[in-house]
């Protein structure tokens, strides 16, 4: 009978499980472009605002600088906008500086202390302008005369303008032009033409 050596599983060395490699999975950042974008964006709005306005200035170099620092210009654009104002003229514009010393006529009716007005002597017109608003309070024509009592443009101190503008003489009367028909005397109104007066005839 043969005798068995039991088997020693330790002599035999199983080698390992080779392991395997994982693949890299980190996500690749690609490089951002939008502040290059953005910062090219803004640089051509920069020339495009600046070649624009070197134009302008070109054409009419003093324009351009009395547009931006003469309030009183400033005031001319913004009426433009709110009303046709009488062209090839330039306004007087004064401020009401005291509400109380002005004359009771129509265009001052609803005047405020800090309005402007603006008359147009060679129109015949004249607007009151509230700034806090940015709203015509009222409108009206005027009529220039040399002497007529109780009408004067002192109560609105006129502001120093810049550019040229022809003085006001004489006194303003802030009132409507309203005509009424006079007849000749002993005489009566002609007929109307559309409503013909209807005609009589005497019996015997």
């Amino acid at each position: 009978m043969q005798n068995f050596t039991p088997l020693n599983i330790n002599k035999f060395k199983i080698p390992d499980k080779p392991r395997q490699q994982t693949p890299n999975t980190a996500i690749v950042k690609r490089p951002s472009y939008v502040p290059q974008v953005i910062f090219a964006a803004a640089l051509v709005l920069t020339l495009g605002v600046s070649v624009y306005f070197y134009q302008q200035y070109q054409k009419n170099p003093g324009q351009l600088a009395l547009a931006s620092t003469d309030p009183n210009q400033k005031l001319i654009n913004l009426l433009e906008k709110l009303v046709i104002l009488p062209a090839d003229e330039t306004p007087t514009i004064g401020t009401v500086t005291d509400r109380s010393q002005l004359p009771s006529q129509f265009l001052f009716k609803n005047a405020e202390n800090g309005d402007k007005i603006l008359v147009y002597t060679q129109a015949k017109k004249a607007i009151l302008y509230r700034p806090s608003l940015n709203k015509i309070v009222e409108m009206g024509p005027v009529a220039e005369t040399s002497d007529v009592s109780g009408a004067s443009t002192s109560s609105a101190e006129l502001e120093p303008t810049t550019f040229p503008s022809r003085s006001v003489t004489g006194r303003i009367i802030f009132n409507p032009v309203t005509q009424t028909p006079t007849f000749p005397p002993s005489s009566e109104p002609a007929a109307d033409p559309f409503y013909p007066s209807p005609t009589t005839t005497s019996t015997p």
